[in-house]
């Protein structure tokens, strides 16, 4: 073969290495955003495997009594069934930043000194280091507020800010909530929390039941509510949604119907903020977006081994 030849082969051969490597190139580029940086990050790097999940936490006793003084070695964390090691553990009573999402609509009218006695119960127990956001709501109209959030540590501003509100209108609940979990991530305070006080009819909500779920199963916000109702035995049309708000949060839902007993539900959702616990763990658990994984906590110790432990059941990656 002579030289030419071969020159003419060599040739030949670096222009199809050269096309071979722009096609590649092209192709790359024409990969998804995250599929590259999953790419460039090697198999190891699924981010659904790489979550950070922060757990609010609360134990009782048989009695019911709240437990404190735990170590974090008395806590097992599992998720999908599998053990977690607990990253970070902070004990109880610590400041919380709590959206008060107080129903202003016509509906709680006649439940006027329910809501005062429900609300100032709660705030004697609550920790001083504590601030408040109020989110009043009645219909989409009264949720239409400035973007300059107002928190307030103050009790005398708080009363101002729950006083002034003209109780009418209809009743946006799933929008107030929603746009509550949005806003009380401003806060200034290590922890955050829901408190909703309504009587548990919605008839103004733009947003369904599920897309508000669906966005509490991402958050670590613990909602708690208390439904003011006529009969305690029927609740009001949202007492299921409610419920699963809690559930999936690891909040609480309470339904009361007369002062007394009002007043008691105040003060014990102060005391559920305050006497718990945060867990935080960094999943081990391999996975894709849009999956729901499923969270059991279990707290026991050298005396203590039958112990109750109410945490969210689960999240969303």
């Amino acid at each position: 073969m002579t030289s030419r030849v071969v020159g003419e082969y060599a040739g030949l051969f670096a222009l199809l290495l050269f096309i071979l490597a722009a096609t590649l190139k092209a192709c790359k580029l024409r990969l998804p955003a995250d599929e590259v940086w999953l790419e460039s990050l090697g198999p190891e790097a699924d981010p659904a495997s790489r979550a950070e999940v922060e757990l609010p936490v609360g134990v009782t006793d048989r009695r019911g009594q709240f437990v404190c003084g735990l170590e974090a070695g008395d806590f097992r964390v599992f998720e999908n069934g599998r053990v977690q090691s607990i990253n970070s553990f902070k004990r109880e009573n610590l400041p919380v930043t709590v959206g008060l999402v107080l129903d202003t609509s016509d509906s709680m009218r006649t439940k006027h000194a329910e809501v005062f006695a429900a609300l100032f119960s709660f705030l004697e127990s609550i920790n001083p280091r504590d601030e408040f956001l109020i989110v009043n709501f009645s219909d989409r109209n009264s949720l239409r507020s400035p973007s300059n959030i107002e928190f307030t540590d103050s009790l005398e501003r708080l009363e101002q800010l729950i006083r002034c509100h003209p109780l009418e209108g209809e009743t946006a609940l799933r929008d107030a909530v929603l746009l509550a979990m949005e806003r009380v991530k401003s806060g200034s305070r290590e922890r955050k929390t829901l408190v909703i006080i309504t009587d548990g009819n919605d008839n103004a909500s733009r947003v369904g039941c599920d897309e508000v779920l669906k966005a509490a199963g991402k958050s670590s916000i613990p909602i708690h509510s208390l439904e003011i109702v006529d009969d305690a035995a029927q609740g009001g049309d949202s007492s299921e949604f409610l419920a699963q708000l809690a559930e999936i949060t690891g909040g609480t839902a309470h339904i009361a119907q007369y002062t007394d007993e009002i007043s008691e539900r105040g003060r014990q959702i102060a005391r559920e903020l305050h006497e718990q616990y945060t867990l935080v763990y960094r999943s081990t658990n391999p996975g894709s977006h849009g999956n729901f994984r499923t969270i059991r906590v279990v707290a026991e110790t050298s005396v203590q081994s039958k112990l109750f432990v109410r945490t969210r059941i689960g999240y969303t990656v």
